[in-house]
């Protein structure tokens, strides 16, 4: 039989490990999304340019779907995830011109998406990030670049630049 302080300290302790779970849920639900989505790029790229051999291609895909239901029994939605997920392609690569680069660059590339990429980051939160991936093809094999940029208010900056549209 246990005494009474000792269910107290059992009850107190509990009442911290659960806030202490209330408080990390946001957290672990972003870090399961994060986790997700790099699982599904890896597993993309794999599909697209064959980077992994059958039983890490496997591996890779199922650590994906692990993800997947992580980051669902952490609160994220079926639709969060599918946007997670979304990648788009440029469809024109440019130089920038020289008015539009920082005093400090020299040269610069211009990458332009389509319209429904510009659509898909319209519907995402402001708070948001979105990942870019950039791949350069070397002689000892591609690398892969990641940049992270925020989304900002994105919807709101593209209705100013419709309203100035001629």
């Amino acid at each position: 039989m246990t005494s009474r302080p000792r269910q107290q300290k059992a009850f107190a302790g509990a009442a911290v490990l659960a806030s202490a779970l209330c408080c990390a849920a946001p957290a672990f639900a972003q870090n399961a999304s994060q986790l997700f989505y790099e699982r599904t790029v890896m597993s993309a790229a794999d599909s697209r340019y064959r980077l992994f051999d059958r039983p890490t291609s496997s591996a890779l895909q199922a650590g994906a779907a692990q993800a997947r239901g992580a980051a669902l029994r952490a609160g994220m939605t079926t639709k969060q995830l599918a946007s997670a997920t979304e990648s788009f392609n440029a469809q024109t690569r440019s130089a920038v011109p020289q008015d539009l680069l920082a005093a400090s660059h020299k040269s610069g590339w211009m990458l332009r998406f389509s319209a429904e990429a510009a659509d898909a980051l319209a519907e995402l939160d402001p708070c948001e990030a979105v990942a870019v991936h950039f791949l350069f093809a070397g002689r000892e094999g591609d690398s892969v670049r990641r940049a992270y940029v925020k989304v900002g208010d994105f919807a709101a900056g593209r209705a100013f630049l419709r309203a100035v549209e001629p």
